[in-house]
């Protein structure tokens, strides 16, 4: 094998081996499963069964647990009493009036101790009280310090309420699709090459152009004040096609077309692949939904955008099929890989966010953040992407060069019946 051709080849196995041993292997932080009772009356105790995931109760020594009603109303958990590594009981006693004019109130539940650092469940514990006293809830609120909790060392990810362990399949489902998307736009970019025979004539302007968009885009981030936030979005809009235009004549420029059919036979082999990574999109995706949402397929904008634009894409290997001559296969099928491309960005980034939708970051729902995707998970997120992509496009290769064998087999067969 030669290295300085096949080095790409090599690292798509190595980050998608990491992706699988990291992806699968580093643990979750400690966290708490569930609670029961999770409803309680204003002015009683109330002992609580607390289902803990990954912790380790019984050889903790400093324990802590407190819920908390708002930023400043704290209550102490009166009795702690490990029952296993995973199960504790915490006994609160709860005031009879609390510091709020309404009725029902969510408590959070944290626990703390120095091995598995502090765990929450938000919203754990539902309070009712009968009768609203604020003058009354004063004199029986105690001051308690909220003290800094330990952290959980150590490689772990973080643990989320619904998503559990499901949580790894960020690092397949998400970047096939990214994965999909640049094949898909390398794709669009062959199809342009076969149907524009590039010139050096506009190499210049596309590089221009993607450099003074690349330029705009960049200011606009630092330059445009947050009062002016409408303004700031069109211009980075503006400038980010501008720039995805500059990008694409630039690659369309790149290099001469000395084999239009080949262009051809590229544009099919990504397009292939790219099918392929969608379809196993939609199957990961299906099975987290499962998981989180309780269903395999919940008809989510998203979802269904996405099955969309697979079939847009199938329709592109059917339009392929349908005619004999192949400069008009060719031709057409071209032009409607363009069109397809154009279509997949609102599918998948437009129209999901003018709805509601499940899936983080559409429909008011928050993307991923911080939290969710914190430092240990982008160690391997981003590796996954590059990963799953080079292997896609390795994929692309392997189609590519069976169709140069196939049409160079064709080509002899005609000749020897000739």
């Amino acid at each position: 094998m030669n290295l300085s051709k096949n080095w790409w080849k090599i690292l798509s196995v190595l980050l998608l081996l990491y992706t699988f041993l990291a992806g699968l292997l580093i643990p979750l932080k400690p966290g708490i499963l569930y609670i029961t009772p999770d409803d309680t009356q204003a002015g009683e105790e109330v002992n609580l069964y607390v289902k803990g995931y990954n912790t380790h109760y019984l050889d903790a020594k400093n324990i802590s647990a407190i819920l908390r009603l708002d930023s400043t109303y704290l209550i102490q958990a009166k009795k702690i009493t490990p029952i296993s590594q995973t199960e504790i009981n915490l006994l609160f006693s709860i005031p009879k009036y609390l510091k709020t004019g309404e009725q029902f109130i969510e408590a959070s539940l944290f626990i703390d101790n120095e091995i598995d650092g502090y765990s929450l469940l938000p919203g754990a514990l539902q309070i009712t009280q009968k009768e609203i006293n604020l003058a009354k809830a004063d004199s029986l609120y105690t001051d308690i310090v909220l003290e800094k909790m330990n952290v959980k060392e150590g490689l772990t990810f973080p643990y989320r309420n619904i998503l559990y362990e499901t949580i790894r399949n960020l690092f397949f489902h998400v970047p096939l699709w990214f994965g999909m998307i640049i094949i898909f736009y390398a794709a669009s970019i062959f199809s342009c090459r076969y149907l524009y025979q590039p010139t050096d004539k506009y190499k210049s302007k596309f590089r221009a152009g993607t450099l003074v968009s690349f330029i705009i885009l960049i200011a606009s981030f630092f330059v445009i004040p947050k009062s002016m936030a409408s303004l700031g979005i069109i211009i980075k809009s503006i400038a980010g096609v501008g720039l995805m235009v500059g990008v694409t004549g630039w690659f369309i420029t790149l290099k001469t077309v000395t084999n239009r059919e080949h262009e051809d036979f590229k544009t099919l082999a990504l397009t292939q692949v790219g099918i392929l990574f969608g379809i196993l999109g939609l199957i990961t995706g299906a099975v987290w939904a499962k998981w989180t949402w309780g269903e395999w397929w919940s008809f989510d904008v998203k979802q269904n955008m996405s099955a969309i634009a697979m079939l847009i894409y199938l329709a592109y290997l059917v339009l392929r099929s349908s005619f004999d001559d192949y400069e008009t296969q060719a031709r057409i099928s071209s032009v409607y890989n363009i069109f397809a491309f154009a279509t997949l960005i609102p599918l998948l980034f437009v129209f999901p966010r003018l709805y509601d939708s499940l899936h983080p970051g559409n429909g008011g729902n928050p993307g991923l953040g911080g939290e969710d995707l914190d430092n240990t998970m982008r160690m391997v997120f981003y590796p996954a992407i590059i990963g799953w992509t080079l292997l896609g496009v390795w994929l692309a290769d392997l189609v590519f060069r069976y169709k140069k064998i196939q049409q160079k087999y064709l080509e002899k067969e005609e000749e020897f019946y000739d």
